[in-house]
């Protein structure tokens, strides 16, 4: 059983591999579809976000959101909502510098 399946949606039983709670007897069938489609959801949202496709990974977030809120999920929101990072910086050669050097300055 996954782990947002461990208890019972209707009496907060806990849960085994079950297709219906054994103490009040709900059938598990459509919940576990619709949890199994938030994972879905959010594995296609982390795919687009290491794309680079922000837009789209906030929209499948929002809707995976909508079936399951996990601690992945809002991780995966808050990635996706952060303003961007900008590109680091290109290494510098620790001999070079950008002015000239004083010998040029003395040989004129």
């Amino acid at each position: 059983m996954t782990p947002d399946l461990a208890r019972c949606p209707v009496c907060r039983a806990a849960l085994g591999a079950r297709e219906t709670c054994r103490r009040c007897r709900t059938a598990l069938g459509a919940v576990k579809a619709v949890a199994a489609h938030g994972r879905r959801l959010e594995a296609a949202a982390l795919v687009h976000l290491a794309a680079g496709e922000t837009e789209a990974a906030q929209r499948l977030i929002r809707r995976a959101r909508l079936n399951r809120r996990t601690r992945f999920g809002a991780w995966l929101a808050v990635r996706a909502l952060a303003p961007p990072q900008p590109p680091p910086l290109p290494p510098t050669d620790p001999g070079s510098t950008d002015r000239p050097s004083r010998s040029a300055e003395f040989a004129s």
